[in-house]
């Protein structure tokens, strides 16, 4: 049977350290970008209502001309 050393623990340790640390990474520029993705979203949210009032307003304009 094989004797486990600190050694040895440390090196097989090491590898698994850095992929967590890749992960982390990795995860931290996903969160970054799904935040300026909700943010790009709202603004295009914003900006549809924006147009709708608009029409809304156009079209009583419309009918009032009309009427």
């Amino acid at each position: 049977m094989t004797h486990v050393t600190n050694g040895l623990m440390s090196e097989v340790l090491k590898p698994v350290q850095t992929t967590v640390a890749t992960i982390y990474e990795d995860m931290h520029s996903l969160k970054l970008r799904f935040t300026s993705l909700d943010q790009r979203l709202g603004i295009i949210h914003t900006d549809h209502a924006l147009n709708f009032r608009r029409i809304d307003h156009l079209n009583t304009r419309l009918e009032i001309g009309n009427a």
